[in-house]
């Protein structure tokens, strides 16, 4: 389906093209606003496919349920989920700690890692912290090692 809408963009452009004999700058445009329409498609799609199925849950049912037996705090669990779901404009309720970081990155591929580069920026001005020691997996391994930079 995706790739039938994009092909029929393409196909519409290039039409419009040769019937209305558009000027350079028309062109350039006209695939801009394809690109742009594209990227939006399946970051779209990607995001879909990564949290088919799920149900929302409320922070404090999943942090009650899957983190506070690690010994994260709430403040730092409720920081990391809301900047996450902010940077890579997800649904935080949607997350699980289980969650591996490359499913972000692939959500964010979409933006040239724009999401990855605010998240990194909240982690210094939130917590001070520039880079981990280690090279988390899951959220819940980036939230341990978070909590750990802290004590």
């Amino acid at each position: 389906m995706l790739l039938f809408l994009t092909q029929t963009v393409c196909l519409q452009m290039i039409l419009i093209v040769s019937v209305d004999n558009m000027s350079q700058e028309k062109w350039l445009l006209m695939l801009l606003l394809t690109a742009v329409i594209v990227i939006f498609i399946f970051k779209t799609v990607t995001k879909k496919q990564v949290f088919k199925g799920r149900k929302t849950l409320r922070l404090e049912q999943i942090f009650e349920d899957e983190v506070a037996k690690y010994g994260i705090r709430y403040g730092v669990f409720e920081n990391i989920f809301l900047a996450i779901g902010e940077c890579y404009d997800v649904d935080p309720m949607l997350l699980r700690p289980t969650d591996s970081l490359k499913i972000l990155y692939d959500i964010d591929s979409w933006e040239l890692e724009e999401g990855t580069e605010q998240f990194n920026n909240f982690l210094e001005r939130k917590f001070g912290i520039a880079y981990l020691d280690n090279k988390p997996v899951t959220l819940l391994e980036l939230m341990i090692s978070i909590e750990e930079k802290l004590l």
